[in-house]
């Protein structure tokens, strides 16, 4: 039996709404450029009501737009001409070619943020618990920082280690109590 299967060639594209944080898109097999554009926005987090208002210009790593925004037809064949599978084709995703669109969180540090949108409250009494339980240790030393990503960073430390691992938990937890009673 003879099978012949077609390799669609791997193209990924490098996408930034600000010129300086960027996101890799695969678009491999796009069947048209509206799809790549939707991939595009859907990557930025670019909400559909607001996706009229944005365009997307070719660009280079720390470069707005070097160029017009690009119809759906010259999108799919810049990807289709010149895609490559280390992302070789840049873009500037943006409501203006010469600056950032204002207002507008792409969310480059969801993964942190989504960790941490509890109320300021919240925060503050995991800080004062993790300052507890971080005396004497590495830890502690970031508590004194003012930073809010610094205590971003320790409160997703904290969710890890209480929330990630169940047999992690209580050994963290006999640990600080035996630590305590000393």
């Amino acid at each position: 039996m003879n099978r012949t299967h077609t390799l669609q060639p791997i193209v990924r594209l490098v996408v930034s709404c600000n010129g300086e944080q960027y996101r890799v898109v695969d678009v491999t097999g796009a069947p048209d450029g509206s799809w790549v554009r939707e991939r595009i926005y859907s990557k930025l987090n670019i909400p559909d009501d607001s996706q009229a208002t944005f365009s997307i210009f070719p660009s280079e790593i720390g470069s707005y737009a070097l160029g017009e925004p690009l119809n759906d037809r010259e999108l799919f064949s810049l990807c289709r001409k010149h895609g490559d599978p280390s992302g070789g084709l840049k873009f500037f995703v943006s409501t203006s070619p010469d600056h950032p669109p204002s207002h507008y969180d792409p969310g480059y540090n969801s993964d942190l943020s989504s960790v941490c949108t509890h109320t300021t409250g919240l925060n503050e009494a995991l800080l004062s618990v993790i300052s507890v339980l971080c005396c004497n240790t590495p830890f502690a030393s970031l508590l004194t920082f003012q930073s809010e990503e610094y205590h971003k960073l320790l409160l997703l430390w904290f969710y890890f280690i209480c929330f990630t691992s169940q047999h992690r938990r209580p050994s963290f937890a006999l640990h600080h109590q035996e630590r305590a009673k000393v």
